[in-house]
């Protein structure tokens, strides 16, 4: 069989296969309520765009030209890991997939803020056709806009973020960010990010991401943040291996500064949860630096939970056998006390709360 060919039936294979792994979690989940707990959650979810898993196990990979000898992610490792689950974990244990097996951004981002495989092809499928979690959580737990937001270096991310434009607070690309309030660190900000362009269209540096979420972190505390990091995927398109893993380590300093943001409100802090994860994975060998062009490596993913400044231990379960993007978003709602969202390709939680303790009382006969 020819290449394209054997390629074009190795992915319709795996969409078929994920959508039929897909389906058996929210069966379960589709009759019952998720148990009511004490504690209330804020939630960081953060994406890395293109990060393969060879980098993301900690070290270069040596088979590429410009590879060094460095760690990658050492906060990561060594201080961030054990205070959560890891699922897709490159080291060993059950894999990860992306959702979407075309194992591009959009339909990836869509299928992450949507919970299920979805219906977008390509990085020019246009806005998503669902409600997304982000909106949920603002209409249920009638939220303040500021209180749901997205940060993003992507210019396309407002595309995944939200079906009704102007649901949450969506701040994507060069645009500047605007939230209703004086803000000096902001604007000087909003005036670097688009001087400072970067050499790719359709974004901003992911410093400038960076500057505006730990800003916006510390301004409104929300109760869910998105931040979306893109450099990393313009890097790997370009085969530039020293700026791809710089970007790795420029990824594993802002997670030590957020973790130090959290630190600020101790309250706040205790009750925050980060969710990381990548849209998708790369090549191997040569092909390293693509995706979705067949190459089957690039359909393993990871996803980091963890509650790190929590009093008590994880609340996420062990890995099981499948995970997939598709389980994020009821993940996420189930970390707010909603109801999952279900249905045939939705995803399944991975929050496993401690169940509140029951009350009892005493009758006098």
């Amino acid at each position: 069989m020819p290449t394209a060919d054997r390629y074009r039936s190795l992915r319709y294979l795996m969409v078929a296969t994920f959508a039929g792994l897909s389906c058996f979690g929210p069966l379960a989940s589709a009759f019952t309520e998720p148990p009511q707990t004490e504690t209330q959650w804020n939630v960081l979810l953060i994406t890395w765009d293109g990060v393969r898993r060879p980098e993301f196990s900690g070290y270069p990979d040596p088979s590429i030209a410009g590879a060094d000898s460095l760690p990658t992610l050492p906060f990561f490792w060594d201080q961030l890991v054990s205070q959560g689950k890891l699922y897709g974990d490159p080291r060993g244990g059950p894999p990860m997939f992306v959702a979407n097996a075309t194992m591009r951004s959009l339909p990836a981002y869509h299928s992450i803020m949507g919970g299920s495989a979805g219906i977008c092809l390509s990085n020019e499928c246009g806005r998503i056709r669902e409600t997304t979690f982000l909106e949920r959580l603002r209409d249920e737990l009638h939220l303040a806009r500021t209180e749901v937001a997205s940060i993003a270096s992507w210019a396309r991310m407002p595309l995944a973020v939200e079906k009704v434009p102007g649901s949450v607070l969506v701040n994507a690309g060069p645009e500047p960010l605007v939230d209703g309030s004086a803000d000096a660190e902001r604007d000087r900000v909003n005036d670097l990010q688009r001087s400072d362009l970067p050499p790719w269209m359709e974004a901003r540096f992911d410093r400038y991401t960076h500057a505006q979420a730990m800003n916006y972190l510390r301004k409104h505390k929300p109760r869910f943040l998105h931040i979306g990091y893109n450099d990393a995927d313009e890097w790997g398109h370009r085969f530039d291996y020293p700026h791809y893993l710089q970007a790795l380590r420029d990824y594993d300093h802002y997670l030590a500064e957020t973790l130090a943001t959290l630190s600020e409100d101790e309250a706040y802090g205790r009750r925050t949860c980060i969710l990381l994860t990548t849209d998708h994975g790369r090549g191997q060998g040569p092909l390293w630096g693509d995706h979705g062009n067949g190459e089957l490596s690039a359909a393993k993913v990871f996803l980091f939970a963890g509650c790190p400044l929590a009093e008590n231990s994880s609340p996420f379960m062990d890995s099981p056998r499948f995970t997939s993007h598709a389980d994020i978003r009821p993940t996420i709602e189930h970390l707010f006390g909603l109801k999952p969202k279900t249905c045939f390709l939705c995803g399944r939680s991975l929050y496993q709360p401690k169940p509140s303790k029951p009350t009892y009382s005493m009758e006098t006969p």
